[in-house]
């Protein structure tokens, strides 16, 4: 079992999910006319001390990925991958999750300078790991899905800079403990996150 949990038989799809759609995906975008290539990063990182302590710390980040490419000048479709961790320390030992997500993200811009974004992402493949404070790790796996609203004023003629809230869902079905025994469960896991948004558009 390697950190995310990922077992023989997740990996065909993985591969799958993984290259040949977002291949298959902006291979079809860049056939249009006004064909283009999106580069695009969502990220926040924050940390604070819970007020009155001097050791509950409780901390996230988030760093969203995404390669698009432009249908028209208004919608883009690609691939997005999410890379989040989050700690909750109350002196005495750290809760954790640690995660990574992927699937194929659909998104629409609106007005002349394509400022303003919606988008919406299938997470076909969402793995965690999750860890209690003095407890063993757990590997969490399943799908979700992901709605994001951004504003990003052009800096540059490719350059984009603005922020982004993000909204994940993450449901999981399947659960390896460290005895290397698997069961079905059903957590669901949510986050909105203001984040920093930086887009690149050739």
């Amino acid at each position: 079992m390697d950190a995310f949990g990922w077992k023989a038989g997740f990996r065909t799809p993985f591969i799958f999910f993984g290259l040949v759609i977002p291949a298959l995906a902006i291979t079809i975008a860049a056939e249009s006319a006004h064909a283009g290539l999106i580069l695009d990063s969502s990220l926040l990182y924050y940390s604070t001390t819970v007020p009155g302590s001097t050791t509950d710390t409780v901390g996230k980040t988030f760093g969203g990925f995404s390669v698009s490419g432009t249908i028209d000048k208004a919608f883009h479709v690609g691939w997005t991958l999410d890379v989040t961790n989050f700690s909750d320390n109350p002196g005495s030992g750290a809760t954790t999750l640690s995660g990574m997500e992927m699937g194929p993200r659909f998104g629409v811009y609106f007005g002349k300078s394509r400022a303003l974004e919606l988008a919406v992402a299938w997470l076909a493949s969402s793995n965690g790991t999750y860890a209690a404070a003095g407890g063993s790790a757990e590997s969490w796996s399943g799908m979700g899905f992901q709605g994001e609203l951004g504003y990003a004023p052009e800096i540059t003629e490719i350059v984009h800079v603005g922020f982004k809230l993000v909204y994940a869902m993450n449901l999981y079905s399947k659960k390896t403990d460290s005895a290397n025994t698997t069961s079905n469960v059903s957590y669901t896991r949510t986050d909105i996150l203001p984040t920093l948004y930086i887009s690149l558009r050739y």
